[in-house]
């Protein structure tokens, strides 16, 4: 049996006070996510960790009948 993998990418732009990023594809677990920063002055890209407490750190919430998760 063959299990099939599917990557999904999601790029949004920031505005500085943008708080909430929608991710519209189904997530099972927040655990399946990967957030980055990119800096585009600097090209600097930087893996963030969920519920920790830097400046970018981050937090998810999926909907239960959508499945589609919102990043904080």
């Amino acid at each position: 049996m063959t299990v099939g993998v599917s990557l999904k990418r999601v790029v949004q732009t920031g505005t500085g006070s943008t708080a909430a990023f929608n991710f519209n594809a189904p997530v099972l677990d927040d655990d399946e996510l990967a957030v980055f920063t990119y800096n585009t002055s600097t090209a600097a890209q930087s893996l963030q960790t969920k519920g920790g407490s830097g400046t970018y750190d981050y937090t998810v919430s999926i909907n239960s009948s959508t499945k589609f998760a919102t990043i904080t």
